[in-house]
């Protein structure tokens, strides 16, 4: 179930997977610019800010994902 991702309340990675030569790519990329966070999906990115920048309500948007994917 791979679909265009929208706001953090999606909560799992919803576009299309990437290859496993994609994830190598970032990851020596991100060790040879020397980054300690290496996120080889877009979208990663943007999950983690809004985490950030309001815990609460990420967890209550994934609270609410698993109670309806549960059901």
């Amino acid at each position: 179930m791979h679909t265009t991702a929208g706001s953090s309340g999606g909560l799992t990675l919803m576009s299309a997977p990437i290859g496993l030569e994609e994830v190598a790519y970032a990851l020596f990329e991100g060790m040879a610019e020397g980054r300690f966070l290496i996120l080889p999906h877009p979208e990663v990115a943007d999950h983690a800010r809004a985490r950030l920048a309001d815990d609460e309500a990420w967890l209550r948007e994934i609270n609410g994902f698993q109670r309806a994917r549960e059901a």
